[in-house]
C-alpha cells in the first residue's frame, strides 16, 4: 500500500493531521488529548503518543496455525468433517470464499475450523479456531490482543451494522462484526469506529 493510502485509512480513523519532518501527528484515541500528540511514522509503520505513551506497530500480524489448509476449492475426503460442521451452522461455498474459511490437519489446532480477521491493510490480526469434534475445548485463538475489528477490511461503517457475539453469527448475518464476547468496551477499536461514522447499529 503507498504511503498516500495509509494517510488516507489514517485519517479516517483517527481524523485530521499534520506533518512534521517523517512524521504525522494526529488525536490520540487512548487519552483524547485536545493537541495531535500520536506521532505515526508511515515508512516504519510505528506510532507513539507523546502524552500517554501509548504505542506499538501501525500494521500487526498473525500467522495462520500450522496445518493451516483453505477450504475455497477443496472438496477433498479429508475436508469432509469441517465442511459437515459448517454446514450445520447455515454455512455456504460463497462464505467460504468470502470470509477465507480453511482448517488445520495437524499441529495444536488439528481438527479446527479457522476463520481468519484481516486488516484495513489486508494483514491476517485475528483469527478464530473451533474444533468441530468432540474436543472439550471448542475455540482456540491466538495469544494476541482481541482490541480489534474483526475483518475490518470488509466491515462498511457507512451502512446498518450488526454487532453478533461470535464470528459464525457474523457470517450469516451481513455486514456484522462479532465482538469476541458478552460485551463492547467504550474505549474499544470497534467502538471508537463505530463513533467515529456514526454507525447505525443493531
Amino acid at each position: 500500500m503507498t504511503i498516500k493510502g495509509k494517510i488516507k485509512i489514517l485519517k479516517n480513523f483517527l481524523g485530521p493531521c499534520y506533518r512534521s519532518s517523517d512524521e504525522y501527528l494526529f488525536r490520540c484515541p487512548k487519552c483524547d488529548h485536545h493537541k495531535n500528540k500520536l506521532s505515526v511514522n508511515i515508512e516504519k509503520d510505528k506510532f507513539k503518543c507523546w502524552i500517554c505513551d501509548y504505542r506499538g506497530s501501525a500494521v500487526e500480524s498473525v500467522d495462520l496455525p500450522e496445518g493451516y489448509k483453505t477450504l475455497v476449492n477443496n472438496e477433498s475426503l479429508s475436508t469432509l468433517p469441517a465442511r459437515r460442521f459448517l454446514d450445520s451452522r447455515g454455512i455456504t461455498s460463497e462464505d467460504i470464499l468470502k470470509w477465507k474459511i480453511g482448517y488445520c490437519t495437524k499441529g495444536g489446532f488439528r481438527s479446527r475450523i479457522v476463520v481468519p480477521s484481516f486488516s484495513l491493510s489486508g494483514n491476517v490480526n485475528y483469527f478464530i479456531a473451533r474444533t468441530y469434534d468432540d474436543h472439550h475445548r471448542k475455540y482456540m485463538n491466538p495469544n494476541v490482543s482481541k482490541d480489534i475489528v474483526f475483518n475490518e477490511l470488509y466491515v462498511d461503517f457507512t451502512d446498518d451494522l450488526v454487532l453478533v457475539e461470535g464470528v459464525f453469527d457474523a457470517i450469516i448475518a451481513g455486514n456484522a462484526v462479532p465482538i469476541l464476547g458478552t460485551t463492547l468496551r467504550d474505549d474499544s477499536r470497534l467502538f471508537k469506529r463505530i463513533v467515529t461514522n456514526k454507525t447505525p447499529v443493531y
